[in-house]
């Protein structure tokens, strides 16, 4: 059994680190390392499961996520190659990875929405949705909650849209039916930190 926690940073990847660094060239050293953050994995693998129907474990799938970051200015309109490697994933990551591709990507949003609680009401916010082709993943009714109001209950759903398009015409039709103060859609500052 590893002892990963024995490391600086509690994982095994930091050994593999220290070595690829301790054996660049004089010439590599000075082009610099660049990092990619878990997040950008998660784009990267969502990327190859989407698009290329590529399975890739978080490090193999690193070149794309360095790409996807933005942060290498110096190879725009240059030919790169992104090498793949792994395949030792578990099903949980990978659907974790996918879950957030997907939020980023605006495929699936967040909504928060005060509807009023008697008969229907649930119904006709759920159908509002369906009308614009959104599909609901998760519901969750909150009453007991509600401040100052014991005519209305939130509602909390994960929704998948087409994308963010998409994600606005939603909103725009929600606020138009309930009081826009009453709607939040939590989607874009969410994964600021990607």
């Amino acid at each position: 059994m590893a002892h990963h926690r024995i490391q600086d940073t509690g994982s095994f990847k930091e050994r593999g680190a220290r070595y690829a660094l301790q054996n660049l060239t004089e010439e590599k050293r000075k082009n610099g390392v660049f990092a990619a953050s878990a997040g950008n994995h998660a784009l990267a693998l969502s990327l190859h499961g989407r698009q290329l129907g590529i399975v890739c474990e978080g490090a193999g799938a690193i070149g794309i996520g360095a790409i996807l970051s933005g942060k290498l200015d110096y190879l725009k309109g240059k030919t790169v190659v992104s090498i793949l490697s792994g395949g030792n994933i578990d099903s949980t990551s990978l659907g974790r990875c996918i879950e957030r591709g997907l939020a980023y990507d605006h495929r699936v949003i967040r909504l928060s929405v005060i509807i009023p609680d008697k008969p229907g009401g649930l119904s006709k916010l759920t159908g509002l949705v369906g009308d614009l082709q959104g599909n609901v993943r998760d519901l969750y009714l909150e009453r007991a909650f509600m401040r100052n109001d014991m005519s209305s209950q939130r509602v909390k759903m994960v929704i998948e849209v087409r994308g963010k398009e998409h994600e606005e015409q939603l909103k725009e039709k929600l606020e138009k039916e309930y009081d826009p103060s009453n709607c939040q859609f939590k989607n874009s500052s969410r994964l600021a930190g990607l």
